[in-house]
């Protein structure tokens, strides 16, 4: 037995936002290594979700007493599953021996030699163990014979940010200036000097021309 993380919605036990614990089986599969998987069994089987699958998925390259009688020497060889770092030496060890004695043809050793290489690259690359709570326990299967997580497992996500209604006033939009109006009397002061500066300077560019006109005419008459 072991004690999980219970989670809201998740397994059997009372609902609420408080995590609890709660005492569950754990799968009874041994490892290569002699050691118990310990990660916690369905709810109808002994072992767990990972471990029921490899066995049902394997069952057809399983060999009885019976059915071993009928290996073909130099051809068959007994293998068990790929599952991790031991299993996979365990296996090579097998085809080697099988090999030196000439039990397996090399052919076949070659064969079996390339595909246990790619399973030992693959194996370091392998996701770390998931926690006890993170593991199902109760699925579900459709008619097409796939397995589902029941519907009442979900994550507990954090909810979104609520818009501010009422933003910082340093953020509040600022009304335009306003602009003063002048004084009638200002207003008409303000535009006889512009039109004094411009009458002054059209005199000046007047009396200019003249200046320029009469040097011309005395150079002429010189």
């Amino acid at each position: 037995m072991i004690y999980i993380k219970n989670r809201r919605g998740g397994y059997p036990g009372p609902s609420g936002d408080k995590t609890i614990k709660m005492r569950v089986p754990l799968c009874r599969h041994l490892k290569t290594n002699g050691t118990q998987c310990k990660s916690p069994a369905l709810d109808y089987s002994n072992y767990c979700f990972f471990h029921e699958r490899l066995h049902e998925r394997h069952k057809s390259y399983r060999f009885s007493r019976t059915t071993e009688r009928g290996l073909c020497p130099q051809y068959d060889i007994k293998l068990h599953a790929l599952e991790d770092a031991e299993s996979i030496q365990l296996a090579i060890s097998v085809v080697i021996n099988a090999l030196a004695t000439g039990s397996l043809r090399a052919d076949k050793a070659k064969a079996l030699l390339y595909g246990l290489q790619l399973a030992s690259v693959n194996v370091r690359r392998l996701a770390p163990k998931p926690k006890a709570e993170e593991i199902v326990r109760s699925i579900a299967t459709t008619e097409d014979g796939l397995n589902l997580a029941l519907p009442t497992a979900y994550a507990n996500l954090n909810a979104p940010p609520e818009p501010d209604c009422n933003p910082h006033p340093a953020e509040l939009p600022q009304a335009p200036a306003e602009t003063k109006a002048l004084p009638a009397d200002a207003s008409s002061s303000s535009l006889f000097l512009e039109s004094e500066i411009v009458g002054r300077k059209a005199r000046d560019q007047t009396a200019i021309r003249q200046k320029e006109e009469d040097g011309r005419s005395e150079k002429q008459e010189f």
